[in-house]
């Protein structure tokens, strides 16, 4: 007898609400992993790396810089201990990116305005003058702008 490649429209929903459920079983082990984390993780590695996602034992781990990627590399081991004494049985394996937060602010320089003395100026107008390289002598009356004083 030949199989229809058809299948009940019940088994379909009832496969895609599986998968539902197990997507939502996934987010709310996160978010619980995420209450406990410092407890399960010492500090500062803690500070610098948070669980991304989980599916099928395996836990991603972002970390915001390559240093603390590497810290947790290395103490993978402990952590799974850790990990599995905290009840988190279902985590076999650990896969650690480097993943900077979103949320970080960039770190922002602030250049104050140089301010030469009107002597340091004249100075180095002069040295121009006696400069043969075309590029450096206009280097140096530029910079000597800077002054607020121009002869």
């Amino acid at each position: 007898m030949r199989q229809s490649a058809f299948r009940r429209l019940s088994s379909i929903l009832d496969a895609g609400l599986d998968w539902r459920n197990d997507k939502l079983t996934q987010k709310s082990q996160i978010s619980k992993l995420r209450e406990t984390w410092r407890e399960i993780i010492s500090d500062p590695v803690a500070k610098h790396a948070r669980p991304i996602h989980y599916d099928s034992g395996r836990l991603l781990i972002g970390a915001d810089a390559s240093v603390w990627a590497s810290a947790l590399r290395h103490q993978s081991r402990s952590i799974l201990k850790s990990l599995h004494e905290h009840g988190y049985l279902e985590i076999s394996e650990l896969a650690i990116k480097v993943l900077p937060e979103e949320s970080a602010t960039p770190h922002t320089v602030t250049i104050a305005k140089t301010v030469m003395s009107r002597q340091t100026g004249h100075l180095l107008r002069e040295a121009a003058q006696g400069i043969e390289d075309v590029d450096l002598k206009s280097t140096l009356k530029r910079l000597s702008r800077l002054s607020g004083s121009h002869d």
